[in-house]
């Protein structure tokens, strides 16, 4: 297995901000600098070269949700999602929650079977909840 290690993304670090504009691709530049400002994205390392994100959000400002979990392709099926999660669920036990939540839409098997492979319990659903009026399946992990 290729080395990896994991750090909390720098916004000062301009390797940092390429790699998290370029790694998730839900965010424009401009939001992914207010972000990496809020100290929200962890950066997956392999080799020394980035090439994985996850990005803990909160609801309400006070329960902490992953928002979003990507590794290039070249990269997956190594483990280091695991290398991911458990910097995000480290940054959200530090905030004194109990739980991490997340989710995916329902028509995404894989994203689910993901998270019940590292731990999620099923948490519930939302029907239509995005644009495109698709449910929404919640996970969550007890910290």
């Amino acid at each position: 297995m290729p080395n990896g290690s994991v750090h909390l993304a720098d916004p000062e670090s301009s390797r940092d901000r390429d790699a998290v504009v370029r790694l998730d691709n839900r965010d424009d530049a401009a939001t992914a600098d207010l972000r990496l400002a809020q100290r929200r994205f962890h950066l997956l390392l392999v080799d020394g070269e980035p090439c994985g994100i996850a990005r803990l959000d909160w609801v309400w400002e006070l329960i902490p949700y992953l928002g979003y979990i990507g590794i290039e392709p070249a990269h997956r099926g190594f483990g280091y999602s695991r290398l991911l999660l458990d910097a995000v669920v480290e940054h959200a036990r530090a905030s004194g929650q109990p739980r991490l939540f997340s989710s995916s839409t329902a028509d995404e098997p894989e994203p689910q079977a993901w998270h019940r492979h590292v731990g999620f319990r099923d948490a519930g659903r939302i029907r239509e909840l995005n644009d495109f009026g698709e449910d929404e399946v919640f996970f969550c992990l007890d910290l």
